[in-house]
Parts: structure tokens; sequence; C-alpha cells
């Protein structure tokens, strides 16, 4: 079976498509708002760590606890950064100029709230493009205007971050379906990890720009708390373009954030 690795990541690259359903940017001149106000993290408590007995553990086991403490997150802040060759997504904003995909940064609540920015490089100038989901509404900053906008509720619904949690098809399952092994231990964010890694992943193609048939997956998770903090996905360079890698990062565990709707003008 085909295993879709970032169809949970599609949720916030599906942001370039549905903007360009409603957006039509020119050739000649982009404008980039004023940066909106990010959401504030108010400091928690640290989670007590288990008991440390890691080093006996399968990388079977690693991923199982791992995917049982995803399920169990009420909030986190995220980004995916592609490094590398930078993706083309002018197609996907019905431009024939060149937008390269830099970073999408953000936070979630469960089960439904977001708030994240795409930044994009257009001819060498960064524009920013910011979202917002609250209460099953989706709210889009036009980069055109710098005003806020509602999306249309068919559009809004592709936005759902609830897809990480889908046992079906989020985050915690797909991590499951791949065949691990323990390849180390790193520090990553200040601690002790995992390092685990997944080879001969088929690949999925996100934004039509081609891509591999397979890709090489790894992931560093908490060797006490096993969250997850990072995982990284190697694309193999392709005739036309050369390697991508794609990193997706998880960060300030179960802090209260707060996100509130924009005001439409």
């Amino acid at each position: 079976m085909e295993m879709k690795l970032w169809r949970s990541a599609v949720t916030f690259i599906l942001m370039m498509s549905v903007i360009a359903c409603n957006l039509s940017l020119p050739s000649g001149r982009i404008v980039t708002p004023s940066p909106s106000p990010t959401p504030t993290l108010i400091p928690a408590e640290p989670s007590k760590p288990t008991p440390s007995l890691m080093a006996q553990l399968s990388a079977h086991e690693v991923v199982q606890r791992t995917a049982a403490r995803l399920a169990e997150l009420k909030s986190f802040h995220f980004s995916i950064r592609p490094r590398g060759n930078k993706p083309n997504v002018g197609g996907l904003l019905n431009t024939p100029l060149p937008v390269l995909l830099s970073t999408i940064e953000g936070d979630i609540v469960r089960p439904d709230q977001l708030r994240a920015r795409v930044t994009v490089t257009i001819l060498g100038t960064s524009a920013h493009l910011d979202l917002v989901r609250y209460q099953g509404e989706t709210y889009l900053n036009n980069p055109l205007t710098g005003k806020w906008e509602k999306l249309p509720s068919e559009a809004s619904h592709s936005l759902s971050p609830a897809v990480l949690f889908s046992p079906e098809q989020g985050l915690p399952t797909l991590l499951t379906g791949l065949k691990w092994n323990i390849v180390g231990f790193d520090e990553m964010q200040g601690v002790s990890t995992y390092h685990l890694q997944a080879r001969d992943v088929p690949s999925v193609n996100l934004i039509g720009s081609g891509g591999t048939s397979e890709v090489i997956v790894d992931m560093w998770v908490g060797r006490e708390t096993f969250l997850l903090y990072q995982i990284r996905v190697d694309e193999q360079p392709t005739k036309r373009e050369g390697k991508t890698t794609w990193l997706l990062t998880l960060s300030a565990f179960d802090r209260p954030v707060v996100i509130t709707p924009p005001t439409i003008q």
C-alpha cells in the first residue's frame, strides 16, 4: 500500500491551492502586507518525564509510544521548511513568475484551530500569506490588499487541521505504517532524542512539479517524553531539478495558545 507520508502536511500546502482559487496574482506587482500579530505562548510547567527505560525499546515500540503521545497533544507549534531546491508554487498561484516556497509556520490547537503564515519569495522579494481557522471558518490575509477575507465554506473545509488527528489518515497513523530503524541518539531542541529512519518510502507529489518515486524519512523523538520534535524527508534529485529536503518541526507542546478571528474590513 502506498504510504502518503506527507498527507498531514498537505493541510498546509493546500493553503496555496485554495489561494489560487480565490486570488489571481498579477505578473508585475506584488504587495507584501504588514505582519499580523502572532499568538502569545504562555509558558507552562513541563510534563514529568516517564522513567528512563529507553535503551531497551525497539523501533516499533518507540513509534507506537510516539503515535500515542501525538494523539494526546492539545496544541503545538509547527514549521515546514524546504531546503536545497526550493519548490516553485507559481502554478498554484496562477502566475508565470517563479514563486518559491520558503516556510510555513504557525500554531495548531486541537481539534480545529489554526494560525499560520506562508512565506514565499517572488523575484527576490519575500511575501507573506496569513491564515486563521477559528470555529469552522477560515480567514485569509489578502497579500494584494493587506485585508482579511473569509474563505468560502468549501475551501475552508479543506484547511481543517483536524486531519492531523484523524484515526484514518492522521500523523500518528502514518508514522506507525512505516518500517523504522533506530540509527542513533541525538540532541534536538535541548533534549536527548531517538533518531529513527525509514527508507524506500513512496513519495507524494504535493505541488505538481514532478517528484521522486522514493524518499528517505528521518524522525527525532524524545527519549523520555516520546514527543515528536522533527521529521526530515529527503527527496532524490530529478533530471531537471536538484534535491529537496523537507523539515517538519514541532515544538511548544501543550502550551496555551489563544487564536482569535481577525477583523473583516
